[in-house]
This record gives structure tokens, sequence and C-alpha cells, in this order.
């Protein structure tokens, strides 16, 4: 929750947002542009890493799933480059042991959600992923990350599969998922942590931290760079209801300046939580916005630090 201590941060420091398409050591930073940082065309990827047995044909259950509940969502034999509808493409990925690894026993311990130990070992052994990726514009952009997030909840309980989220980089049970993912999505516009993560990397004595997820709503992942390790949970807080306000539909009014109002948060929840937490009469502040292109090769999924290239 923010604090007095949290003020500072306001003020202090900057948020630097940074655009993940290819990436290398080197990156180039400009003022964020002024106006809506959401794409106009949203994707992402979800799958389930089929373990060595399981009840029910993937394919199958996709098309019935479409046919009878999400009949929205269409499937397609290619994403368009500008999608105007919601669209699904699946693939059955044979080989994931070198082509699309599942988390280690070793990752599981960071990136596995209610995953029992069963479940983790025989995720070792899976020899194939269902994997799907969606596209819509981003007039979708609720309405398809819920359907997607139903729909792979689905798939996973109907073939005893566990969800894979390629932008999160984590593997869940069925049941974990829904707790994560869908339990609290009450409101039009969810708690956007709910949907993403939030990462901190100790940097000497400074601390790193950054989302990963924000694509799944069209948005840039944020990062705030050399920060007191005590003011960790302050930070995360900011980082939180700056995503929030960006996935809200904030407009950015100036280049590289934005000015956060709790009381401005449309999502119940999220703004009367931290509104209680708030000593003293500050509501809002001033944040110094920065993009952040990177060049170079993909970054892998085993990455230990998802900003280097």
């Amino acid at each position: 929750m923010l604090s007095r201590f949290g003020v500072v941060f306001f003020s202090a420091f900057s948020v630097t947002v940074l655009l993940f398409c290819s990436c290398s050591k080197k990156s180039e930073q400009s003022a964020f542009p002024a106006g809506s940082p959401m794409a106009d065309s949203i994707r992402f990827e979800y799958a389930v890493y089929m373990l060595p047995v399981y009840s029910k044909d993937s394919s199958v259950v996709l098309q019935q799933a479409l046919t009878k509940k999400f009949t929205q969502l269409r499937l397609v034999a290619e994403i368009p480059k500008d999608p105007r509808e919601m669209v699904v493409w699946a693939r059955t990925q044979k080989n994931v042991r070198k082509e699309y690894a599942p988390p280690s026993m070793e990752d599981l311990h960071y990136s596995g959600v209610g995953i029992s130990p069963q479940q983790a070992r025989a995720l070792q052994k899976s020899q194939e992923a269902f994997v799907l990726q969606f596209a819509h514009p981003k007039q979708n952009v609720w309405i398809a990350l819920h359907t997607a997030n139903l729909l792979i909840e689905e798939l996973a309980r109907e073939t005893g599969g566990l969800v894979w989220d390629a932008e999160t980089r984590k593997v869940f049970s069925p049941d974990a998922w829904h707790e994560s993912r869908l339990k609290s999505w009450t409101e039009d516009v969810p708690d956007i942590s709910s949907q993403t993560i939030l990462e901190t990397y100790k940097k000497d004595e400074l601390v790193r931290a950054i989302t990963l997820g924000m694509k799944k709503v069209g948005l840039p992942d944020v990062v705030m760079d050399d920060l007191p390790w005590a003011s960790e949970h302050e930070v995360g807080d900011l980082i939180n209801l700056f995503c929030q306000s960006m996935a809200e539909g904030v407009v950015f009014d100036k280049s590289g300046k934005f000015s956060l109002d709790l009381r401005a948060i449309k999502n119940s929840e999220v703004r009367d939580t931290q509104l209680k937490s708030v000593k003293g009469n500050f509501v809002g502040g001033r944040l110094f916005v920065f993009e952040a292109r990177r060049k170079g090769g993909r970054r892998s999924k085993e990455s230990a630090d998802p900003t280097y290239g």
C-alpha cells in the first residue's frame, strides 16, 4: 500500500515504459508520446501443457467449446495483421522438450502456481502442448481477454493439462488459474494486477521492479530502476496503480508526463483499497514516463532478467 514513504517516489523517480519489441543490451529512451498507450490491435499466447496421460483430444475440445460456448471467437488458419474481430489460431506443438520447454522442477518454485508435486513431475514428461494465439482489435480488449481466460481454463480442465501464460511465463493448475485470473473479475475492467505479475530483482543495494503481461491488453510493460530495497512494496503499488490507469483508458495529455489521481481509478475495489491505505491527504502525484525501444535478438523464455536482451 502507498505510505508517506511511497509519496516520495511520485516526485523523485520516473516510471520507464518498456516496449518489448526485439531487444538488446543497449536501449534507447525517449519521452513517452502523448495520446493513448493502448495498441490498435492486440495479440497474445496461451497454451495447455498436455501431461503424459490425458483424457480428451485438445483439438476436439476446442472445436466443441467454440461451437457451444465461445461463439464470438472465430478459429482461423492464420492471424491477420490487423484483426477486426476476435480470432484464435491453434496448433499442437510436438517435441516440447526442445521446442516449447515447460519450466523445470527448479523453475516451478517461482513459475508454478497451484502445481502439486505430482503435476510438477508429470509436466517434466510432457510430450506436447496445445498452443493458442489470440488476436483482436482494442475495442474488444476486455471481453476478448475474459473469453481467452475462460477458454484456456476449459481446455486445461477437459484434457487434464496445465495452463501456460506465455506473457507472464507462469504455469497454473486449472483451479489456480480460475482463482488468479477469473474469480475477482467482477467489473468491466479488472484489477490489472490480477492479469499480470510484478517481479523485483536486486541489483547490488538497489532494486529493479518490472511488470510482465501487459501485452495481453495491448499495453507496454512498466519498469522502475535503482530503487532502495526498503521501498519495494510502495513502488509495487505505484506501478500497479499506473498500470490500472492505463488499462482503464488513460490518455497521456503531455509527452513524458502523467498525473496519477487515485480518485480517478474506476475499478472500485482497487480505488477504495488504495484510498484507505493512504496516510494524510495524499491522493496523487506526477510521474515522468519514458519509452525504451530495444534492438537486436529475441529474449528467451529462460532469461533470468526479462529486460535483458
